[in-house]
């Protein structure tokens, strides 16, 4: 992944949270993928004293507010949030969403939330997000 040197340390801050075993190989799988699917930018940032890191389809001249996903690194999962411009824009339906993830509602934002423990979760969450971002580009 061709990252600056700032956007380096936040990804391994949010790396360096994770405990798991489990948790950690969703966090490598979900890079990885970031760093092999074309068109999928990654805006590591800091949001007080976590860091966390969003996903666009293309280069956005916003780099937090307008990126439909991000996750944090927790000690035994990653937060992966599906944020407001993933709704606002139609990349994705709520409902859709929250039928086929175990979503927590953030109050003040409005954004499904939803903890990835496995490689399986990881999956699950690219599986989905992977043909969205695609029609995206195109």
């Amino acid at each position: 992944m061709n990252t600056s040197e700032q956007d380096r340390y936040h990804i391994e801050r949010v790396q360096g949270r994770i405990e798991s075993e489990d948790a950690l190989a969703a966090f490598e799988r979900l890079m990885a993928w970031c760093d092999s699917t074309r068109g999928v930018f990654v805006y590591p940032l800091s949001r007080g004293p976590l860091s966390a890191i969003y996903l666009a389809a293309r280069p956005v001249s916003r780099k937090y507010a307008d990126c439909p996903f991000g996750f944090l690194g927790a000690r035994d999962h990653l937060r992966w949030i599906f944020r407001g411009p993933c709704f606002d824009t139609g990349l994705c339906d709520q409902t859709d969403v929250e039928r086929r993830f175990e979503c927590d509602v953030n109050d003040s934002s409005g954004e499904l939330m939803t903890n990835l423990h496995t490689l399986a979760n990881a999956n699950a969450v690219i599986a989905f997000i992977a043909p969205l971002l695609a029609r995206r580009k195109g």
